[in-house]
């Protein structure tokens, strides 16, 4: 009796939140960037990305936790192991039938089997049909004599939860590999408004450097200096493009699309 007890509170299943299913929004970080950092509060038990109030960057994390296909892969491992742990918790539940059987005869064929019906004077006829039935409850039950079935039982359950963790584990790594994605993007949105604000502030010294040359109060290589200082400006801009590119770009990857594809974050 009390290994029947073991048995039905090791019959609990597991269960584990699937990845976020909310619908999220497709983010313009060019026109919703926010981050401002957080505040060095108190440990909060909202997800980490909230903290820095950015719209853009929990868009991006919701859309990569429900489109990767990593986390998707480890949820499938997960709901396997569960399934398999379902499984080997069967053999050490009792099983219970119920059978029920009905005939009809008719008494000319019974009394033909048994040479005859008796009478009596008086008695009441026989019925033409004769109904009989019966109704059986089945109980059976597979005593665990050595407790191998439930070590195995034990087993898959352990399984399942570390499938479980394994889901986790990817998911919480996305997020981080999101976050540093986006970061990098952000970073390099800044740098791209820096520099073209330099290449315009380098050409309107340029033309105030050559209409002094004109008037004979500049020299040559005050000219040629200036240029120089314009190409530069615009030098730096490719490397700052292509690193937003390459961050726009593992974005859409992170998030399970194609990069540059409709669906994917209009993150250009």
């Amino acid at each position: 009796m009390r290994r029947w007890w073991t048995v039905l509170l090791l019959g609990v299943t597991l269960s584990w939140p699937a990845a976020a299913n909310a619908e999220a929004s497709t983010p313009d970080w060019l026109a919703s960037a926010s981050f401002r950092g957080g505040d060095g509060g108190d440990i909060s038990d909202e997800p980490w990305w909230s903290a820095y109030g950015d719209d853009a960057l929990t868009g991006l994390v919701e859309a990569a936790l429900e489109g990767s296909h990593d986390v998707a892969a480890a949820e499938s491992r997960r709901l396997a192991a569960v399934a398999r742990a379902d499984s080997a918790l069967s053999p050490l539940l009792p099983t219970l039938t119920f059978d029920v059987s009905a005939s009809a005869t008719p008494s000319d064929s019974l009394g033909f089997s048994m040479g005859g019906i008796p009478t009596q004077p008086g008695a009441e006829e026989m019925p033409e049909v004769i109904y009989s039935g019966s109704a059986l409850f089945n109980l059976r039950y597979q005593v665990d004599l050595w407790g191998q079935q439930t070590l195995a039982y034990r087993a898959a359950r352990r399984s399942a939860e570390a499938a479980g963790g394994d889901v986790d584990r990817t998911a919480s790594s996305l997020t981080v590999l999101v976050g540093s994605a986006y970061f990098d993007a952000v970073a390099a949105r800044q740098q791209i408004e820096i520099i073209e604000a330099q290449v315009e502030l380098n050409r309107s010294l340029l033309d105030a450097v050559d209409l002094r040359f004109r008037q004979a109060q500049a020299t040559g290589s005050d000219v040629l200096q200036q240029r120089q200082q314009l190409a530069a400006a615009r030098a730096r801009l490719p490397a700052a493009r292509r690193t937003l590119r390459l961050a726009t770009q593992q974005l859409a990857v992170l998030a399970g699309r194609v990069p540059g594809d409709q669906a994917a974050p209009a993150l250009a």
